[in-house]
């Protein structure tokens, strides 16, 4: 991490940090996976001390939080939305009081909510109404960070649902992107978005910069 912000900072490039806190099971060390909440959430406050006391005043953002809704990727271990909400209060006071001043995002993927569409997920989040349940709670941040992969849908659809977020009221970054620059097997995470083969045409590297 040392190399990668010295490495920005030296060309004049500004760095955001990646989550304080990701639940993804590949973000979190084999130790933690297995505490209480309560020792989950004091090993949580830690690092975050941690990384904000090394690299305040390096960093233009802070992402605190990435990927809090319900998709099953996002919450390995099965905590309430009582208690995302409260990690999600814990990690942007810590940023707050440690580093007043610097926007501290809040990061979201699947932003159509596209996984709801699978069984048992009645009174699941999306990401809008995760972040919907944050501003009613007062849990102070300053923006929200939204993730484009492969969406399969035309920009015009992009727009009215940048629209969506934009209406909350917080200052937006587009923070993880990609597609394809080569037409793509349809996989569980192109393949129910329809645009494996192509957009306009088929999918080339000036295609996909041109998207």
């Amino acid at each position: 991490l040392d190399r990668v912000v010295d490495y920005a900072l030296d060309r004049g490039m500004s760095v955001k940090s990646f989550a304080l806190y990701w639940g993804g099971i590949g973000s979190v060390p084999p130790w933690f996976r297995h505490l209480s909440y309560d020792c989950q959430k004091d090993a949580v406050r830690g690092w975050v001390e941690v990384l904000i006391e090394r690299y305040r005043g390096r960093i233009s953002a802070w992402e605190t939080i990435n990927e809090m809704h319900d998709g099953n990727f996002c919450n390995r271990f099965g905590w309430t939305h009582g208690q995302m909400l409260e990690v999600t209060r814990l990690v942007n006071d810590l940023a707050g009081q440690l580093d007043p001043g610097t926007p501290r995002v809040i990061n979201n993927c699947s932003i159509w909510g596209d996984y709801l569409q699978h069984g048992g997920m009645a009174g699941k989040w999306n990401p809008r109404s995760y972040l919907e349940e944050v501003l009613k709670e007062g849990i102070a941040f300053e923006g929200i960070g939204l993730q484009f992969y492969n969406p399969g849908r035309d920009m015009w659809q992009m727009a009215l649902h940048l629209d969506r977020f934009i209406a909350l009221g917080k200052r937006i970054y587009i923070t993880e992107m990609g597609t394809p620059s080569a037409p793509a097997a349809l996989t569980s995470e192109i393949g129910q978005l329809g645009l494996a083969a192509g957009w306009r045409e088929t999918w080339t590297a000036e295609r996909q910069a041109e998207w």
